[in-house]
């Protein structure tokens, strides 16, 4: 796994006036967890930028204090600006690199599903994490999944399904459904136009066969 390490220092500016920071280049940040105490810091926001790029949610992050001996965190929330999207705050929380954690690992599918040649359906993606507990540094930045099982619409890929690394074990529910081949919603239309149809064609045979039908044959009466 890769190793992601961020420079910072202990932040005096405070409340309002980390605005002027963040116009100068300067990114707050805060660290907490565990059992030390939290820590107001500010690091390089393009720094953080890129930590927060390669990392994601998954990958744990050495913080250096003033030079000093590394926090292993994980990016735990990041606040943007409501308007721009621009990061204004990053929290990252402490983990001991020797117990397990959990985490959001996301998915990427990948190949092609054999069930969607012709058109007769499109690959469907039911979720995009899947939570996996993991010691820190055994936590998989992503999981790759290959559709290539999809051969119609029976089948489905599960979270039961999913190759894991080694120390990392799904707490996600096993049954969870994560692709299938989902039929586009105008041939579903088609075909339940085409069984009305069908049951229609039903009917209107049967009130024909049954016309007349008293057993009585024309021009004779039938005794009380």
């Amino acid at each position: 796994m890769n190793q992601f390490s961020l420079q910072a220092s202990i932040r005096t500016t405070l409340g309002k006036k980390v605005r002027a920071l963040r116009r100068k280049g300067i990114m707050p940040i805060h660290v907490y967890g565990l059992d030390g105490a939290p820590l107001s810091l500010q690091a390089n926001s393009e720094n953080v930028r890129q930590v927060l790029d390669g990392a994601g949610r998954t990958s744990p992050v050495s913080i250096v204090i003033d030079g000093e001996e590394a926090q292993i965190t994980l990016v735990r929330d990041v606040s943007q600006h409501y308007v721009s999207g621009a990061i204004q705050h990053v929290d990252f929380i402490r983990v001991d690199p020797d117990k397990p954690i959990e985490a959001p690992v996301p998915i990427m599918l990948t190949g092609e599903a054999p069930g969607t040649r012709g058109g007769v359906g499109v690959v469907t993606q039911g979720i995009y994490h899947v939570l996996i507990a993991a010691k820190p540094f055994e936590v998989p930045q992503q999981l790759i999944v290959d559709v290539s099982p999809l051969t119609d619409t029976s089948v489905s890929i599960k979270v039961d399904d999913l190759d894991y690394p080694p120390g990392a074990t799904p707490t996600t529910a096993g049954g969870t459904r994560v692709a299938w081949i989902q039929v586009p919603r105008a041939l579903e239309e088609e075909e339940e136009e085409a069984i009305e149809d069908a049951a229609l064609e039903g009917e209107d045979g049967a009130i024909a066969d049954g016309e007349g039908g008293s057993g009585v044959a024309p021009g004779t009466t039938q005794e009380p």
